[in-house]
């Protein structure tokens, strides 16, 4: 299976039609930007699981190593709530497989 993704983020491209054109909201000109700007690419399931549990293991390992947010929070895509989640998970299944080994 493949699935299209666009290549640049809505914040992004928000971002840059701000610069070209301002605060101003006109649909037909962002539509016209969107199509002139905007580039779109294919990829597979498998490498999507492949992203997806490399960044949850970068978000793993950050968390671990510090107090400070993760990669993902860094990048806007987790917001405290999230983390805090993660951080519960991840401290439950530390004490776990803690128990495990001791069983």
């Amino acid at each position: 299976l493949l699935q299209v993704e666009p290549m640049y983020s809505l914040e992004a491209m928000d971002q840059q039609f701000i610069f070209q054109h301002g605060d101003e909201i006109d649909q037909v000109l962002w539509k016209k930007f969107w199509q002139m700007n905007q580039r779109y690419h294919t990829i597979c399931l498998p490498c999507i699981q492949r992203r997806t549990k490399r960044e949850q293991n970068e978000l793993i390992e950050d968390n671990v190593s510090s107090d400070e947010p993760g990669l993902l929070a860094k990048e806007g895509k987790l917001n405290q709530t999230n983390i805090a989640i993660l951080k519960q998970w991840y401290e439950t299944a530390k004490t776990r497989k803690v128990i495990q080994k001791d069983s």
